[in-house]
């Protein structure tokens, strides 16, 4: 039995030392076979190579992690969790819930057609898609890694929300990632209102699982006033400035008379 040395190479009786780190089982036979014939020892050999013992696998974990890299997992505790903790764990403020895990090519690949001593053709690695909840949760799956696995934690997708009806420049925002983001903070981003005294707005929020999105009453006038009445904004919320009769009465003058006029309305 070779043992595979620190540098990565085994030392083949006769034939010397052959790098074979990071190999699948059909690539190390043949660099075995390759050396063997490039050093003038043997003309056509038959090389099976067989993974008698591993005490711990290599695998790379990259992306939204604090310290990206190669790392040795004990066999024992190969699993994602692992993976990620060696990695000094995701970073707060990017990662997301999605990691995509791509294991190294079958290691019993069926050799393909050719002149003995041929390389095996390109195997097909296997890439699976992961919810870091289901892991944390224990909720099926496998999440054992194997020699040669790259873990890719994903950066957490813009979290959006919507400002639609009164405002002047309706439409879908980002930057819930960066900060928390409040009704009149919305509103302001959105433009501002196109009338002042358009007050009654809707948030339609959709909650996990929810066929109909729930709606939350509020008012620009009581948000002012601080406190929860300041509606702290959700990923995928719908924030609508409501038009009401008097909305509506005062957008129909205003559009006959003209834009001076509404500085007599009170509260304007």
């Amino acid at each position: 039995m070779l043992r595979v040395a620190e540098d990565g190479t085994i030392n083949v009786p006769l034939v010397g030392p052959v790098r074979v780190d990071g190999m699948v089982l059909p690539h190390a036979e043949f660099a075995v076979r390759d050396t063997s014939v490039a050093r003038g020892i043997y003309r056509s050999p038959q090389v099976s190579v067989r993974l008698a013992d591993r005490r711990a696998i290599r695998v790379s974990v990259v992306g939204e992690v604090e310290e990206p890299g190669d790392y040795d997992v004990p066999v024992a505790q190969a699993d994602l969790l692992a993976a990620i903790s060696l990695a000094g764990g995701l970073k707060s403020e990017t990662a997301g819930e999605i990691i995509e895990v791509t294991h190294p090519a079958s290691l019993h690949a069926v050799q393909h057609t050719g002149y003995p001593g041929a390389p095996p053709g390109e195997l097909n690695k296997r890439t699976i898609t992961v919810n870091l909840r289901d892991v944390t949760e224990g909720r099926g799956g496998d999440f054992h890694l194997e020699n040669g696995s790259v873990v890719m934690v994903k950066k957490r997708p813009p979290r959006k929300f919507s400002v639609v009806g009164l405002v002047k420049s309706p439409g879908q925002f980002e930057g819930l990632n960066e900060q928390d983001i409040r009704l009149l903070d919305a509103i302001a981003i959105a433009g501002g209102r196109t009338l002042e005294i358009a007050d009654k707005v809707r948030i339609y929020r959709t909650i996990d699982g929810g066929d109909k999105p729930t709606v939350i009453q509020a008012s620009v006038r009581e948000a002012k006033g601080g406190g929860p009445a300041n509606i702290l904004l959700a990923p995928g919320d719908v924030v609508s400035v409501e038009e009401t009769p008097l909305t509506f009465t005062v957008e129909t003058i205003r559009s006959v008379i003209g834009f001076g006029f509404t500085a007599g309305i009170p509260g304007l």
